[in-house]
């Protein structure tokens, strides 16, 4: 895996305000990034603050493929109390304020490389490469967040969406200045099982510069997983594994999540709920052990209010060559005996996750388990 940035990076970053790009009382802006080329680039982002007085934690936002900074995802971070930074990972400004499935974009003057495929470019040098200048914003963006006057350099976290997942679950083996993590959709052992993923990462190239799945064990970052059970680009067990190897790690299976921004990941709470509990504002989550003994680890004063079982009997499946996922989930209500679960027996070969709700309305998973 590449952990090779430049020392830069880490410092106080060149910043250009854009303020002809300010929208809804947030602040556009180009930071200073690592050139391609030979030539200058900078990422282009927005910045807000919540209302209020600070210091403030925050939280640096990473979309994922064909995205760009969005001004309402800073928004909503800004909503729960948050300074966030949107930054644009493949060269891009956004046009105009519109909902993240009809985004509208163009390339700028100081754009670096855009990005091709699933790792199309790896054959390129590695400064030529797109994950390379997507990890290397992620970088300058925690460099800025640092250095803002109203912000809690103690409290910074990042939430990545999709590809955005997949940065940021490299970041977390390189980058040691973060509070929390909430990596979404995308996640580590991506090598894993059979999704089109799993192809991708059998080049060498790619396994051998990408793949930080190793590095995650080194983690300690407290970090919140997120995924669908049917998933079609990421499977729910690369999730599991993922989060079996980072310390402090927590995660979330939703059977019906759909992949996408507004009506899908924006709206699920726990995220929000899981930086609060990092940046003290509430309570630390629930968590079990690694591997699944049917024991919830809660902290004092929270109980389980519900919990179910997740089953299936047809595995992780990935049909060739649509990007699909056949997987069929069945859920069962499992009894509660002094916070203690009462797992029902699964099929040879089924596999299973439980999910528990705590008495704060907060959800969480169990890792995936098989008989």
């Amino acid at each position: 895996m590449i952990t090779d940035f430049p020392k830069f990076l880490f410092d106080k970053p060149e910043v250009y305000p854009c303020p002809e790009r300010d929208t809804n009382d947030l602040h556009a802006l180009f930071l200073k990034s690592i050139p391609y080329r030979k030539k200058e680039t900078r990422v282009f982002g927005y910045f807000g603050l919540p209302k209020g007085d600070g210091m403030f934690p925050s939280v640096l936002l990473l979309h994922g493929g064909g995205g760009t900074a969005f001004p309402q995802w800073v928004k909503l971070w800004n909503a729960h109390g948050y300074a966030a930074l949107a930054l644009d990972l493949e060269g891009h400004i956004p046009i105009k304020e519109t909902a993240p499935a009809l985004a509208e974009l163009s390339s700028h003057d100081y754009s670096g490389p855009d990005r091709q495929g699933e790792f199309a470019d790896v054959d390129k040098p590695v400064s030529e490469q797109w994950m390379y200048h997507a990890m290397a914003a992620g970088i300058v963006g925690i460099s800025f967040l640092r250095n803002q006057p109203l912000v809690d350099a103690t409290r910074i976290g990042m939430h990545g969406i999709s590809w955005g997942g997949i940065v940021t679950t490299n970041l977390l083996c390189i980058e040691e200045r973060i509070a929390f993590a909430l990596p979404t959709y995308g996640c580590g052992f991506l090598n894993w099982g059979n999704t089109y993923f799993s192809a991708v990462y059998s080049n060498e190239k790619v396994d051998r510069f990408w793949n930080y799945s190793d590095g995650l064990k080194n983690c300690n970052t407290p970090t919140f997983w997120l995924n669908g059970g049917r998933d079609f680009h990421f499977p729910p067990n690369a999730t599991s594994a993922s989060c079996a190897a980072v310390n402090g790690s927590s995660m979330l299976i939703i059977p019906d999540l759909s992949h996408g921004y507004d009506g899908a990941a924006w709206e699920v709470n726990e995220l929000f709920a899981f930086a609060d509990s990092i940046c003290g504002y509430a309570p630390p989550f629930p968590s079990f052990s690694f591997p699944f003994d049917s024991t919830v680890l809660l902290p004092d004063g929270i109980g389980i209010a519900n919990a179910e079982q997740w089953i299936t009997e047809n595995g992780i499946r990935y049909p060739e060559p649509q990007r699909t996922c056949e997987t069929v989930w069945k859920n069962i209500p499992i009894e509660i005996d002094n916070n203690r679960l009462k797992t029902v027996s699964i099929p040879a070969g089924a596999l299973s996750f439980v999910n528990i709700t705590d008495t704060k309305g907060r959800r969480v998973s169990s890792p995936l388990f098989q008989k």
